[in-house]
């Protein structure tokens, strides 16, 4: 299947058949384009992107993913990122809604350089895009509307500040936009504690430690099918809590009660936990206790 690169701005731009009237930033409506079919293409792209998709696209592929755009939904894409589109039985589809485009130069000088590293969901997996209701997408529309008009407006002193404005104001709202989904998306209505509980349980049980180590989150992200980002970002929403945290004191609670029940030596608890070096192991306690192991139980 053929690739289509989008190295720039005006790469993306000249593929939409759209003006650049920014080198490094550019918003394009849909619906005032010349309708045109949704190519099934692989796609990769050096800019960040954020669609706002309206179009209702059940049969619409990213990667193995289908979308459900009843409500409208945002995707998030961030430089070095590849994706890829199909439709499976029912076609042409033709695009609707709105198009952010931005090249990480338009970044440079700004706090927002560092700033857009805390915004997650540019690295979410596709299947964990946005799903925004009717006032949250009345919302996104207003902006990018606002952005639409500043970049039709003469260039002068104020113009990239306004916009990196703009911008920093969308991905803030996306941000609370997302906390908001956590809450009430379906896979996150269960006891999230407790299945994670589990999970942490049943690695040991299992002893996959004795292969992998200690669990890390990557695994748990993978066996809750979601990416480490996202399942790191409603972990944190739901318990109040980074999901390294959660697992370093499921860690160290399961290390202190092999030092009381037990009785292991902190050789023997080193290899219960799945570390390779004891060493490892006492750092990690002494990092979460602020005592050695030794010291510790001494205490206890």
């Amino acid at each position: 299947m053929e690739t289509i690169h989008y190295k720039t701005v005006q790469d993306y731009n000249d593929l939409k058949g759209v003006e650049t009237v920014h080198p490094l930033i550019s918003i394009i409506n849909f619906k005032s384009l010349e309708p045109k079919v949704i190519d099934a293409k692989n796609y990769k792209t050096d800019v960040y992107l954020i669609f706002l998709k309206e179009t209702n696209c059940a049969e619409i592929i990213y990667g193995r993913n289908t979308y459900d755009y009843q409500e409208g939904t945002l995707v998030f894409f961030e430089p070095g990122q590849e994706f890829g589109l199909e439709y499976r039985g029912v076609g042409p589809v033709t695009a609707s809604g709105w198009g952010l485009i931005f090249d990480k130069e338009l970044l440079e000088g700004s706090h927002l350089k560092q700033k857009i590293k805390d915004f997650h969901f540019f690295s979410y997996a596709i299947s964990e895009s946005l799903h925004i209701s009717n006032k949250e997408r009345s919302l996104v529309i207003d902006l990018f509307e606002k952005f639409n008009e500043e970049l039709n407006h003469p260039i002068d002193k104020t113009s990239r500040e306004l916009l990196l404005n703009y911008l920093e104001m969308l991905l803030n709202y996306s941000k609370r936009f997302y906390e908001r989904q956590f809450n009430t998306r379906e896979h996150t209505l269960i006891n999230l504690s407790e299945k994670l509980n589990n999970l942490l349980i049943e690695y040991y049980v299992d002893q996959k430690h004795l292969r992998f180590g200690p669990p890390n989150v990557s695994y748990c992200a993978e066996a809750f099918n979601l990416s480490a980002n996202y399942f790191g970002d409603l972990v944190k929403q739901q318990l109040g809590i980074s999901a390294q945290g959660y697992i370093q004191d499921f860690l160290l609670d399961k290390a202190k009660t092999l030092f009381h029940t037990e009785k292991d030596s902190i050789k023997e608890v080193s290899y219960a936990l799945g570390f390779e070096y004891p060493n490892h192991f006492s750092r990690f306690f002494k990092e979460k206790t602020g005592m050695t192991p030794s010291v510790w139980k001494d205490l206890n």
